[in-house]
């Protein structure tokens, strides 16, 4: 269903396949379509003819072509000659542009012929037959499904993938059958073709001598002697040339050989002068440790193992410990963690699962906070593509005897390092001790569609990494301090609003992955347990980043041109609910909600505890109201927006998703060119209870809104706050209050004892 065939205009056959938009395929197929039809035809690639865009998806338009490219039977050898060498050259011109096809196989070419017929019928056998033997047949690959596009700069020989991705009917090599913990797919694509033609072709070997060097060569157990696409396609069309005309006019006899094309003897009764020429092109027997790790695998744990990889990996990689104190919140000597992260044990075990590590900056023999890009870019500017930020080079001198450093990265804390993967992308890799809550959140996020998580602002989760008590939680690096440089006009400062609204409504929904997998199991609707606890504008990152130190106004750029994205990370303080909490009555004890994270007033009265959940539209309420209070002149249902996130009267409070809806709603009422007005500095000198943001909206509007106005603070609330404020023990108060709670409700509990409720 994925596909539909039409008529254009002109009545001419075509195939529309549906894409999903921001997918690596939907990418080699927009840049298939940028290519002449010469180049394509050449190469033996299906053309994109169009492009047609829907939300969050693609129509894809192609020329109708037929399957079945073996059917009939090939009845010449300069038949299978072409066939072979159209697949080769179809795969060579993939692999120069950086393209994996990763589903290499005969029903993913097609023909340019097609009929009514069924395909085994005879008229379509004769048909097809008479074209093959006026050579008027061509064939291209299609389906890039499984397909994955490289940046250009990339090298494919470091390239790699888990070994779980090899996976699939489509692998027909044993790249991975000895629980090899990663494997090249531009290797791997090689080895299944060869695997193909050796279940095809291998024994015209006789007839044709040239496929034993070939296929040997394309499937051989070596990785670093196997064939590349374009090696493999010089050596066919060298040896072509030295192809007779009887030699191509033998009888094709189709036999499907039984015997694996790693058992089968391609040599066996060729020309010694033959064999002896291309000796060092045939495979070597497969070494004892081989057979013996394809055994083990196969015998033990079943084909292939997600246990005996991690073993396999395991025994060649060291062992890496957390030997220092890694608590939340506890105070603890950051330069243990920096020793960690820069121990050459540590530094391997990354590179060994495809990652390096950040090179430490060093101040007079001082280890310091910020670290470097070990693979340095050679371009001043790249383009973000998602989940991947856009990064420029640009740099300067910071304070000590740091030198200019590109792409400079500074975490203070120790629970951060960076690092690029295999194809050289920057990531964050953040340790997170297992069996938590955090873990379990990015857990979740790690199973989720990027595209939904793009929507909702939430950064995502590329990889998690075990070791004995912890996980290492790979994302991609975005940058930090998303208010520099300052946004210059209203519309910027709508944005980056609209993106942290969204994040908290969503991220209460994650619940509903772990209730529907314990044992209550609610619904979908009863789901949204989960507080983040630690909302602000630090918590927020941006998809772009350079030198750390440098406020880039590159980024001023980007934002004007709405190329900026914005993404809700950091979730140490997050709480999780019970599947059966209900959110509304749950409470946390005051102290939890100490911290510098505390920017509201929710618990400066002695509350003896709060809601996490209403707590967390007050914090980012209090941070927006900090950014953006004083342009409710310029932007008027600030007013009521912020006044609703941060009123002292709980029970009034917006809760996360009705401050979102207020907001788009409003939003959508304001005309265009309004948002195009510059603004000033986005930081306002006065507290949030103070500031009146009522005072310069117009009339109308106030009048309009005044039941979300904030009343002022009661007289018994404010003398609470002032005897709290000036406490010694900041213990007394809350127990106080907790004390004549209790004690104002036990007539009721005792008249509950004496006269219990009859059922």
């Amino acid at each position: 269903g994925k596909v539909a065939f039409a008529q254009d205009s002109l009545n001419q056959h075509v195939a529309i396949k549906i894409v999903r938009a921001e997918t690596d395929e939907y990418r080699i197929l927009q840049f298939l379509s940028q290519q002449k039809l010469e180049t394509l035809k050449e190469n033996c690639i299906i053309p994109v003819l169009d492009l047609l865009p829907v939300e969050g998806f693609w129509f894809v338009v192609m020329p109708r072509w037929g399957t079945g490219i073996i059917h009939p039977s090939m009845q010449r050898m300069h038949e299978v000659i072409f066939l072979m060498h159209s697949m080769l050259k179809a795969l060579a011109y993939l692999h120069k542009h950086n393209i994996v096809h990763h589903d290499i196989a005969l029903k993913n070419f097609l023909v340019n012929h097609f009929a009514y017929h069924n395909i085994f019928s005879v008229p379509q056998n004769n048909t097809r037959s008479r074209l093959r033997s006026r050579k008027c047949i061509s064939y291209a690959i299609m389906d890039f499904d499984l397909s994955i596009m490289l940046p250009p700069e990339a090298d494919r020989n470091a390239f790699r993938r888990p070994y779980y991705e090899s996976w699939g009917t489509f692998n027909l090599v044993d790249d991975t059958a000895a629980g090899e913990f990663e494997y090249n797919p531009f290797v791997f694509d090689v080895g299944v073709m060869g695997a193909l033609m050796c279940k095809r072709f291998q024994h015209m070997s006789r007839d044709l001598p040239m496929l034993a060097p070939l296929l040997d060569k394309m499937t051989t157990w070596d990785l670093n002697s196997r064939f590349t696409a374009s090696e493999a396609l010089q050596f066919f069309e060298e040896r072509m040339a030295e192809l007779s005309d009887e030699q191509l006019q033998v009888i094709f006899w189709d036999e499907r050989l039984r015997i694996p094309y790693n058992e089968y003897d391609r040599w066996e009764g060729l020309p010694i002068c033959f064999v002896e020429r291309w000796k060092a092109y045939r495979v070597a027997p497969l070494p004892w440790h081989m057979r013996f790790l394809r055994s083990l695998c196969q015998r033990r744990l079943g084909c292939f193992s997600t246990d005996f990889c991690l073993l396999h990996v395991g025994s060649l990689s060291p062992v890496i410990k957390i030997t220092f104190p890694f608590e939340r919140g506890e105070i603890c000597d950051y330069s243990e963690r920096f020793v960690f992260w820069d121990s050459p044990d540590t530094i391997q075990w990354f590179k060994d699962r495809g990652y390096t590590l950040y090179q430490r900056m060093w101040d007079d023999s001082e280890a310091t906070d910020a670290c470097f890009p070990t693979f340095p870019s050679d371009v001043e500017f790249v383009e973000a593509q998602y989940p991947y930020a856009c990064y420029d080079l640009d740099s300067m001198d910071c304070p000590g005897s740091c030198p200019k450093a590109p792409l400079r990265a500074w975490e203070a804390t120790g629970k951060v390092m960076f690092a690029q993967d295999s194809l050289k992308r920057h990531v964050a890799i953040k340790l997170v001790r297992a069996d938590t809550d955090e873990y379990r959140v990015l857990r979740y996020l790690s199973q989720q569609n990027v595209d939904i998580l793009k929507e909702n602002c939430v950064i995502p989760v590329l990889d998690l990494l075990p070791i004995e008590g912890f996980w290492f939680a790979v994302m991609p690096r975005w940058g930090s301090n998303i208010l520099t440089p300052s946004p210059c006009f209203l519309f910027e400062v709508v944005d980056i609003i609209h993106s942290m609204l969204k994040v908290v409504p969503w991220i209460r929904l994650m619940h509903n992955y772990f209730s529907d997998t314990g044992k209550q199991g609610l619904s979908y609707l009863h789901s949204r347990n989960i507080t983040h606890g630690d909302i602000n504008d630090e918590n927020v990152l941006v998809n772009h980043f350079s030198d750390m130190y440098l406020l880039d106004h590159r980024r001023s750029d980007l934002r004007r041109s709405k190329s900026l994205s914005y993404a809700l990370f950091d979730f140490d303080f997050l709480v999780m609910l019970d599947p059966e909490a209900n959110k509304k009555e749950f409470r946390l004890p005051y102290q939890r909600s100490w911290g510098t994270f505390n920017k509201s007033f929710d618990t400066a009265a002695g509350e003896y505890d709060y809601n996490p959940f209403v707590f967390d539209v007050g914090a980012m309420g209090v941070s927006l109201c900090y950014c953006y209070q004083h342009l409710a002149k310029d932007l008027p249902f600030l007013a009521p927006l912020l006044d609703m996130m941060t009123t002292w009267d709980l029970d009034r409070r917006f809760t996360a998703s009705e401050a979102l809806l207020f907001f788009e709603e409003r939003l959508s009422e304001v005309p265009a060119e309004d948002l195009q007005v510059t603004v000033p500095n986005p930081f306002s000198d006065q507290h949030y209870l103070i500031f009146n943001r009522w005072a310069n909206v117009p009339p109308e509007f106030g009048e309009r809104w005044k039941a979300y106005r904030t009343p002022p603070i009661p007289w018994r609330l404010k003398m609470l706050r002032f005897i709290y404020r000036h406490s010694i023990n900041r213990h007394i108060l809350p127990k106080i209050r907790l004390f004549f709670l209790r004690l104002a409700s036990m007539p009721c509990q005792f008249h509950k004892w004496i006269f219990p409720s009859r059922i």
